[in-house]
């Protein structure tokens, strides 16, 4: 997970660490890039603007150099529709805009793992 607000960031990974997934979180898209070649993930969730890299541009390094069907969620107050990232992409993207909602956001964590609702809570 890419978020540079230590808040959300920080209640994002309780969210998912509750529900039993394993989180590794970076403060900007750079080191997310960084830390996804230490250690692949199966799901990018990532905020827009940060520093060093933008949410757009992490996307599109982290399916260009490593995964074309990398699943992405994007949570971010400033979120528009990006047709380079979205259109035709090989891999689900989701966008939720901050606040977000904690129900919608394990939803679309659980759509995009493919996982069943009894693994996410």
């Amino acid at each position: 997970m890419a978020e540079d607000e230590a808040l959300i960031g920080c209640a994002l990974q309780m969210m998912l660490e509750d529900a039993g997934l394993r989180v590794t979180v970076a403060q900007d898209g750079m080191e997310a890039l960084n830390a996804y070649a230490r250690d692949p993930a199966d799901l990018l969730i990532t905020d827009i603007r940060m520093p060093r890299m933008t949410g757009w541009d992490l996307i599109y390094r982290l399916r260009t150099d490593f995964n074309p069907e990398l699943p992405v969620i994007v949570v971010s107050g400033h979120a528009q529709h990006n047709p380079i990232m979205m259109d035709g992409a090989r891999a689900s993207t989701s966008i939720l805009r901050k606040p977000v909602d904690a129900r919608a956001f394990l939803s679309n964590v659980e759509t995009a793992l493919g996982l069943g609702k009894e693994r996410v809570a």
